[in-house]
């Protein structure tokens, strides 16, 4: 490796291949070692969201539309015009070209993301604007192949800026497992570092929470953390929750919708207006909370099971399709529940 004590490390900024070379890898400060002034490749509005070398992450429990985001914000690198649910990437002419890694949806379900993509950017079979996004469906793949398919494509692509792993807990077999979420990540640190990349993380079923331990190390290591959540008609796509950051920014929050004219998620500025609970479950969550301001999820479905004579799992399914959002909403800040 080279020596701090060398006169001159060569700069790994300026190096052109896709992986840091292993005689490279302890970098060094120095004057003759300057990295180039922070750039911002993706941003909401004004506000940014993820620098060139950076992590970005988005949680999502199932059903909210997490690759359909993804897709949505890729949409305004092909398209500055697009509907990209109000983000813009921002990428030189040297670095531009984003890999998509598709693990959990079958080639069908790619092909018609991939075609509504096309539509949203506004791409047509005979436009040379979607070579700058090569999107693959890797499910067929073992996780070992997965690796080797993102190697030798970074390898054979100079212009590579943006790494998306949809489904990044696909290229490892336990996301429990300390150290193989180490080995993902020391794999992902070896990547020049003009290299950004983006993850979708899926939560726990109860909770915000990123899933396994590998969701909560690539949280922990991303620039910005994204929740997108239904909030009753509406979506909603925020930084400000309890797992949530901004390292360079500030918290924001915005909404989506699905149209089903276009059958794709759209902007929206619509509010989110709670929907009307059930009486019944409104009388029992009154008895539940007491006088009450805030309770926990644990003591909440404790009652729903000790008044409702349901096990667990029943209790867990009425509060998800009664109580969430309809009759308590989560205080993030507290962990807690509030009604509303």
């Amino acid at each position: 490796m080279v020596s701090k004590d060398s006169e001159k490390q060569l700069n790994i900024f300026d190096i052109p291949d896709s992986f840091i070379p292993e005689d490279m890898r302890i970098y060094y400060p120095s004057w003759d070692n300057i990295p180039p002034k922070e750039q911002t490749v993706i941003k909401f509005k004004e506000t940014p969201l993820l620098s060139k070398g950076g992590i970005l992450s988005l949680c999502a429990e199932p059903g909210v539309g997490k690759s359909s985001i993804m897709e949505a914000f890729i949409s305004s690198h092909l398209n500055q015009n697009s509907d990209s649910l109000s983000v813009s990437i921002l990428l030189n002419s040297e670095r531009n070209k984003i890999l998509f890694c598709d693990t959990e949806r079958s080639q069908w379900e790619s092909h018609k993301a991939w075609s509504k993509l096309m539509k949203r950017a506004g791409i047509s079979q005979n436009s040379n604007d979607h070579k700058c996004l090569v999107f693959a469906n890797l499910k067929a793949l073992s996780i070992n192949e997965r690796k080797t398919f993102v190697n030798d494509f970074a390898n054979q692509n100079k212009d590579l800026a943006i790494i998306v792993f949809d489904g990044g807990a696909d290229f490892m077999n336990n996301t429990n497992d300390l150290d193989e979420s180490n080995k993902f990540n020391d794999w992902i640190n070896t990547f020049n570092p003009n290299i950004s990349f983006m993850f979708t993380v899926h939560t726990n079923p109860s909770d915000n929470k990123p899933r396994g331990h590998f969701g909560s190390e690539i949280c922990r290591r991303s620039q910005t953390v994204l929740l997108a959540r239904r909030r009753g008609e509406i979506f909603e796509i925020t930084t400000n929750f309890e797992h949530g950051k901004n390292r360079h920014g500030k918290h924001e929050s915005w909404n989506y919708k699905y149209c089903q004219e276009t059958d794709m998620f759209v902007s929206s500025s619509e509010e989110y207006i709670p929907i009307k609970a059930n009486t019944k479950y409104k009388d029992l969550a009154d008895k539940i909370w007491g006088d009450k301001d805030l309770m926990s999820f644990s003591e909440i479905l404790k009652q729903i099971g000790v008044l409702m004579d349901k096990s667990y799992d029943s209790s867990k399914s009425i509060f998800f399709r009664q109580f969430k959002d309809k009759i308590c909403i989560k205080i993030e800040s507290d962990n807690m529940w509030k009604l509303i």
